[in-house]
């Protein structure tokens, strides 16, 4: 691990990802009290279970300076990422989870990728 995870760190990347405390703990096996007390400063945890935790909460990184756009592609919606600059791919994500909210308050969550 680079760098020791932070309880600040923690909740910034659980957030970016869009991770309420519940899900981090069934994904990673940790006490959702302890997560929380965590970022909050109120508890250490034991180097092996913050780097899991850092494992967990950098797997997604976000597109950066990638700008998505959304294909049709074999009987499937999919998500790609392209260079701004250049119009060129960068990456596909096997599958993603896109979520949006209108003008009126209406949520809506959409799945691509593999069927």
């Amino acid at each position: 691990m680079q760098q020791e995870l932070t309880g600040a760190e923690a909740r910034r990347l659980r957030t970016r990802n869009d991770w309420s405390l519940q899900y981090l703990a069934n994904l990673s096996g940790v006490n959702k009290a302890y997560l929380s007390e965590f970022e909050n400063g109120q508890r250490l945890l034991p180097p092996a279970t913050l780097e899991l935790l850092q494992r967990l909460l950098v797997q997604q990184q976000p597109a950066g300076y990638a700008a998505p756009k959304i294909i049709h592609d074999k009987n499937h919606y999919r998500l790609i990422f392209e260079d701004p600059a250049t119009g060129k791919e960068k990456s596909r994500p096997p599958i993603a989870h896109i979520k949006w909210t209108e003008d009126d308050g209406t949520t809506y969550t959409m799945y691509v990728g593999e069927p």
